[in-house]
């Protein structure tokens, strides 16, 4: 059958009778031969009939198809002459007459070929659109430190490198060594191998086997740790908990409190519980079948237990500067900025130690004036000692205290002050600055895991000092950066052409700072660095 013109209304008419279960036998017939004679009317039978199936379910889901009206014809007493024209269905009603109407139009085979060529680039780039940007999931945790450490991620085995991101519901097994995890609400554990861990968010994790000890601060107030038998939950403070291999549970706390919350006998009751303040410890005692006595058995704290913090290799330090000591009786060179005279009245620098610690202060006029001390060849950062750093890892350090009343830097420099390391190719400056509530902020400057100059908070921080480390990798050639102890970014580095040097002192916005110590050296006896050398760091992150 040729479908053009009305050989394809006709055709169109027999599909719809076919539809709607009002076709005929001779009519069946006269479309089996069409379709079998005319590729075309193949066509047109495939495309009707799926739109005829997507209609229908579309109607069925809505509740829109009514039911067969008692009394119908049967399709074998209906000739073709006395059929409802097409359009006029029994079944759909007006639906079925917009169905009609509009089929005979779309598959039209010039119409029906447009329409392809302009709906499926769209429904291709409405696809990609919704999978590019999809949400990926947010890390819940992230690995601080390890040490010695063999184990597996979700049953696969693992390098458990600092940076490297822990989701939801992802399970750790520690076969040995210490593994340190920092948590998104601020808490930070530490697994001692054998153990057996599993992230449940960014405030709690459950332990089913092995040690852990957990430092919380009071901004994660409320870290949880989930056990086969109770619930241990942070009161503000420092605890320990251990799960032996036959599920036996103790806590212990080695600061402020914790509330230990026993899993319930039924659904219907409260399970029992237990406050536990500094030095006191429970072990969870097997069920009592008579429940005469508590299960809560109470005993001292064993804080030698537990190992409370993984420490990372000792740097040989090589340059530094200490308390109240002149910088210059050192060996570092002190530098002016342009403008900077040494009898300003508004520029101040000298030793210190009104609240007990010794530092050297500085306090500049902003303007986009600086003064700094400094280090390079000529002061004993030789070649040797730079080729030596790089090949094995090195370390700096500063202590940094800021007044709370310094104002908070505005415009392009967000920094207070600052220290920095730079090889021959690259360069690595930290910007400890202040904001509002006059706690310290970190701008780690250029590049890093955070972006490009990222500000770091450092909570709690008001007129404490902070102890910030930058810690490089010889593998990657980027170093992991460290306040008070807490990693806050990992692949920092900058590519910066310049002779090797070491600098500390004022940035150009106003304010006082002090310097408790600067110190650089390099990792000579380091298993730290042969770890390193041996994980696949660079492939992972």
């Amino acid at each position: 059958m040729d479908t053009s013109g009305g050989n394809s209304e006709r055709l169109l008419q027999l599909l719809s009778l076919w539809t709607d279960g009002l076709l005929a036998d001779e009519q069946f017939d006269e479309l089996i031969a069409a379709a079998s004679a005319d590729e075309e009317a193949r066509n047109l039978y495939v495309d009707y009939m799926f739109l005829h199936s997507m209609m229908h379910r579309a109607a069925r889901l809505t509740n829109a198809i009514p039911p067969l009206p008692t009394g119908l014809r049967t399709p074998a007493d209906v000739p073709l002459a006395d059929a409802d024209p097409p359009g006029k269905s029994p079944v759909l009603g007006f639906l079925g007459e917009c169905f009609h109407q509009g089929a005979s139009f779309l598959w039209k085979s010039n119409v029906f070929s447009i329409l392809v060529t302009i709906c499926a680039p769209i429904a291709m780039f409405l696809l990609v659109f919704a999978l590019v940007h999809e949400t990926p999931p947010s890390p819940m945790a992230v690995i601080a430190r390890s040490r010695d450490c063999d184990g597996l991620l979700d049953d696969q085995p693992t390098t458990f490198y600092p940076g490297r991101n822990i989701f939801e519901q992802q399970r750790l097994v520690i076969d040995k060594g210490l593994v340190e995890i920092q948590f998104a609400d601020g808490a930070a554990a530490v697994l001692e191998g054998p153990a057996t861990f599993e992230i449940l968010g960014g405030s709690a994790g459950s332990l089913t086997r092995g040690r852990l000890a957990a430092v919380v601060p009071a901004e994660a107030r409320g870290f949880a740790i989930e056990t086969p038998s109770a619930r241990v939950v942070d009161l503000g403070t420092e605890f320990g908990v251990w799960v032996d291999d036959h599920g036996q549970v103790e806590a212990h706390v080695f600061g402020g409190q914790v509330e230990v919350v026993l899993s319930p006998e039924s659904p219907e009751l409260p399970g029992e519980t237990a406050l536990l303040a500094e030095g006191e410890a429970v072990r969870i005692a097997e069920a009592d079948p008579a429940a005469k006595s508590s299960r809560i058995v109470r005993m001292s704290a064993a804080a030698e237990q537990f190992t409370r913090r993984v420490a990372l290799s000792e740097p040989t330090i090589l340059f530094a500067h200490r308390g109240s000591n002149d910088p210059t009786t050192e060996g570092w060179r002190l530098i002016r900025g342009k403008g900077l005279e040494p009898a300003q009245p508004d520029f101040r620098m000298g030793p210190v130690a009104d609240d007990g610690t010794a530092a050297w202060m500085f306090h500049g006029p902003g303007g986009g004036k600086l003064a700094y001390f400094t280090l390079a060849k000529q002061e004993g950062l030789t070649r040797e000692l730079v080729e030596e750093a790089n090949e094995k890892g090195w370390v700096l350090r500063a202590r940094v205290w800021m007044n709370p009343q310094n104002p908070v830097p505005t415009g392009e420099f967000k920094g207070v002050c600052h220290f920095h390391y730079r090889d021959d190719d690259r360069v690595w400056i930290l910007h400890p600055g202040i904001d509002r509530q006059g706690n310290q902020t970190l701008v780690v400057c250029r590049d890093s895991s955070l972006g490009y100059d990222a500000i770091v908070p450092i909570p709690g921080s008001r007129e404490q000092y902070v102890d910030y480390e930058i810690r490089y990798k010889p593998s990657s050639k980027t170093a992991d950066v460290f306040a008070n102890g807490r990693l806050i970014a990992t692949d920092f580095a900058s590519i910066d052409r310049g002779s090797p040097s070491l600098r500390f002192g004022m940035w150009t916005p106003p304010g006082e700072v002090r310097f408790a110590s600067l110190e650089w050296g390099i990792l000579r006896d380091s298993s730290e660095q042969r770890l390193d050398e041996t994980s696949d760091l660079g492939g992972k992150r």
